[in-house]
């Protein structure tokens, strides 16, 4: 008797997804530390063929020893962006003057080098305002999800120039050659049509300050949540998570991709002591085999975080869209530094 190859249970795991357990609700602001919260909004009032209007929001709030607590910045990031990328329209919350030299720009080919030549001083400032323009890029290449998934007579994500999706495996666990999506896609099959949970509040009721505001999310929207709060002592300790969810044609909101991440950092030298990351809800079998990939985090430099992310964090043992909270990292010394200020 033969036994069974991995690649048969692969093909037999297409149809089972991975985990559905959302996170339910935020925890207390710590004493001592700086929590940054960012939304990333996509919708599309213009349709299927429109631009994409992106609302970009962030903030960072200081929680002292007291309790006591303290905005210590905002802002915020509008965008027309057209279906092949190229943006349309672009300003920010303060007003920054640069912005309109990033007009006609492709946000998913070369855009973040473009934002560090043109606004080197917030790059070094680990502002705010280069938080959302970097988080630009990844996000308009997954914000058009909820017009392709509401779409009944498409069974497959195609990209704006018609492109097999297939040319994709290979980016990250889920992508890869032989599993769900991809024998699902050879079958024709929708790699859209999962099931999503409801999305609960994580606002807590008893403190308002927990996240920034941000308007509901409307029909056919896609948003990404990210909290990532900085603890001050020795280690550095690290709270974060991201999640990104759907509002659906009836508009309900439901979750796509969520992720928890701890992490711990050394005070002095700013290295990643230790690191882990938690799967709460992703589509296929596979997403998850990703989380262990922070462990390549240990003995790193949080302020190069963005660099090392872009060199090493690839391939099918990863999740670009757990990277994406990691390239954030690369702020927590700085956060750190507004804890004891």
């Amino acid at each position: 008797m033969t036994g069974r190859r991995a690649s048969d249970d692969l093909v037999a795991a297409a149809d089972r997804e991975g985990p559905k357990d959302p996170i339910t609700t935020t925890p207390p602001r710590p004493l001592g530390s700086v929590r940054r919260t960012t939304t990333l909004d996509g919708a599309h009032p213009e349709g299927m063929d429109g631009p994409t209007h992106y609302v970009l929001r962030a903030r960072d709030l200081r929680t002292r020893a007291d309790g006591s607590a303290e905005v210590l910045a905002e802002a915020e990031v509008r965008a027309r962006v057209d279906p092949g990328h190229e943006v349309l329209a672009l300003e920010a919350t303060p007003p920054e003057p640069r912005l309109a030299l990033l007009a006609g720009r492709n946000t998913r080919a070369g855009w973040r080098g473009v934002v560090d030549e043109l606004l080197p001083d917030q790059r070094d400032e680990r502002s705010l305002l280069y938080l959302l323009l970097d988080a630009l890029s990844a996000w308009s290449g997954l914000a058009r999800f909820g017009l392709i998934a509401s779409n009944t007579g498409r069974t497959t994500m195609r990209s704006a120039d018609d492109q097999d999706p297939r040319s994709a495996l290979g980016i990250c666990a889920g992508w890869r050659v032989g599993g769900s999506i991809d024998v699902r896609l050879q079958g024709d099959r929708s790699i859209t049509q999962f099931v999503r949970p409801p999305m609960p509040s994580l606002e807590p009721i008893d403190d308002p300050l927990a996240w920034h505001a941000a308007d509901p999310v409307e029909r056919n929207t896609m948003r990404r949540r990210r909290r990532i709060d900085v603890i001050d002592g020795d280690p550095l300790r690290v709270d974060a998570m991201f999640c990104d969810s759907f509002g659906d044609s009836s508009g309900q909101e439901t979750i796509l991709h969520e992720y928890a991440a701890l992490a711990t950092v050394d005070p002095e030298t700013l290295v990643v002591r230790s690191a882990q990351a938690t799967p709460h809800v992703l589509p296929w079998y596979e997403c998850p085999w990703a989380a262990g990939s922070v462990q390549a985090l240990v003995g790193e430099d949080v302020r190069t975080m963005r660099r090392f992310v872009g060199a090493h964090m690839r391939g099918t043992n990863t999740c670009t869209h757990l990277n994406e909270l990691i390239r954030t990292f690369a702020d927590i010394g700085a956060l750190a530094q507004t804890v004891r200020s």
